[in-house]
């Protein structure tokens, strides 16, 4: 039907297919979400007659970004991390930044996420993976946005200290539980939702802030969901 077929008509096509091929004053046609077919201007617009025509003259048709490590909670630290992060080389010292991020509420980290969201869009990125911690407070303002999505909840189990904290590792067994029960919420709610365009995964962040058992713990609930996004820092 007419409303449900767009084409992009007298563009440039990128396809990133297994040849790279580039079509010059090419148009895409979109059926139902999908694209239904690609070619010449002309082929296109005879080939689908009722459907709605986009002008791409001057623009690029071409596959969305992959952004696999976000924090779109954190985009109010923009410029922060990048500019103050603390050093690789040894000395190393605590945390992430020596400026500490304002404790959000609910609605304020809603109001990130979003901002975060419209700017990978507008950017190009359609795809994103996003680390975090009770992530199920903003999943569904995420979700919202159109993005596919691979949500990971972070599990860890250190119980004092952050990322790069050189001191003692000292267990936090409740901690860590309570991150596999997060993670296990989550993928019951959202695992598979919106038409299959979101993912949930467990994020056990490695060695510096998660021990051998809760790590193991992780991956053993992915094994069984195939799911696991994992990071050693």
């Amino acid at each position: 039907m007419a409303q449900d077929t767009t084409i992009i008509k007298d563009t440039t096509v990128v396809t990133v297919d297994r040849d790279d091929a580039i079509h010059y004053d090419a148009a895409v046609a979109v059926q139902d979400s999908k694209i239904a077919a690609v070619g010449t201007s002309r082929e296109i617009v005879a080939r689908f007659p009722d459907a709605q025509v986009v002008d791409g003259a001057g623009k690029v048709v071409m596959p969305g970004f992959a952004n696999i490590h976000t924090h779109f909670t954190l985009i109010i630290a923009k410029g922060v991390y990048e500019d103050l992060s603390p050093s690789h080389k040894p000395p190393f010292s605590s945390g992430l930044a020596p400026l500490p991020v304002p404790e959000l509420s609910i609605g304020e980290m809603n109001v990130m996420v979003r901002l975060a969201a419209l700017e990978a869009i507008r950017s190009g990125t359609t795809a994103v993976l996003e680390d975090g911690s009770n992530v199920e407070n903003y999943a569904q303002n995420i979700a919202d946005t159109g993005l596919r999505l691979l949500l990971c909840e972070k599990a860890w189990d250190k119980a004092k200290g952050n990322i790069g904290d050189p001191g003692p590792f000292d267990v936090d067994a409740a901690l860590g539980e309570s991150c596999i029960r997060k993670i296990e919420a989550l993928h019951a709610k959202w695992h598979g939702t919106r038409n299959g365009r979101i993912t949930v995964a467990a994020f056990p962040l490695g060695r510096p802030t998660c021990a051998r058992p809760i790590f193991c713990a992780s991956c053993a609930h992915c094994r069984t969901s195939s799911t696991l996004s994992r990071r050693f820092t």
